[in-house]
């Protein structure tokens, strides 16, 4: 009974990950963003989270998310700017985003891989 007393009272295990749902190994730039998982800016102001089928924008200082138009693979934010560049779940496509009007700015699908 003492032992079972004692297990109730032990602090619970943390896991790393954003949350109890990330799937990945940190959440670092550059990492496949995988269910779960988050990247933030270096400078704090943005977030990009994903969800099991969508990609999701966060402003922090506007307290506004929104669902991008395309799920993302992998992002790097733009040093110093507002911007940055994923590549999408299809590994082929790169996009532009401007984050604080979040929008995109640019894409384009680059022979990543191919050889000329």
């Amino acid at each position: 009974m003492l032992a079972i007393g004692m297990a109730a009272c032990a602090p619970p295990v943390v896991q790393g990950g954003s949350n109890a749902n990330d799937r990945s190994d940190g959440g670092e730039q550059g990492e496949r963003l995988l269910t779960g998982a988050m990247v933030v800016s270096p400078d704090g102001r943005y977030v990009i989270a994903q969800r099991n089928q969508s990609t999701v924008l966060i402003d922090v200082e506007r307290h506004r998310a929104r669902e991008l138009p395309e799920q993302i693979d992998r992002f790097l934010f733009a040093p110093g700017a507002s911007g940055g560049v994923a590549v999408l779940a299809d590994r082929a496509t790169l996009v532009g985003y401007d984050l604080a009007e979040a929008s995109e700015a640019w894409k384009v699908n680059p022979p990543l891989g191919r050889r000329a």
